[in-house]
């Protein structure tokens, strides 16, 4: 946390106890991300918060708020990346083998590898529990193939 402390007060509670914090660890609301989206690479992003009631505000609006979506699509990345290659490497199969099973193309989760497109919530989680659950892909597979 920086020693920073800011001369305005929060919109929310109205305190004056406001202070210029790091983002890094801190969980934001991010398009359909309904459980938001924990930040990981905050490239030195720092925001207003209250000390009172937890609230973030933009001192510079624009400025602050790109910095953050950069820092948010920055993390979604980052964790994309971690569950792709956990899964990969413990299944010992290829991307397109994956985007097979999972019905997304190669080319997608390679665009989403490289950070040229955010994948929607719905595209994250199914890798994030494929990623967390071991029999998950075994399971689809199975569902896929009984059909």
């Amino acid at each position: 946390m920086s020693k920073r402390t800011i001369r305005d007060s929060c919109g929310t509670c109205g305190s004056t106890d406001i202070s210029l914090n790091s983002i890094l660890g801190q969980n934001f609301k991010f398009k359909d991300y309904k459980t938001g989206v924990l930040i990981t690479k905050s490239q030195g992003v720092e925001l207003v918060q209250c000390n009172s009631c937890g609230e973030h505000f933009f001192q510079r609006k624009h400025k602050d708020s790109q910095k953050l979506d950069e820092a948010i699509k920055a993390s979604i990345q980052d964790q994309w990346n971690k569950y792709l290659s956990k899964i990969l490497a413990e299944r010992g199969i290829r991307q397109k083998e994956l985007a097979d099973k999972i019905g997304m193309s190669q080319e997608q989760i390679s665009r989403l590898k490289k950070g040229r497109e955010v994948p929607s919530f719905k595209s994250f989680l199914v890798l994030k529990i494929l990623a967390s659950c071991p029999g998950a892909l075994t399971a689809i597979e199975k569902e896929y193939n009984h059909k």
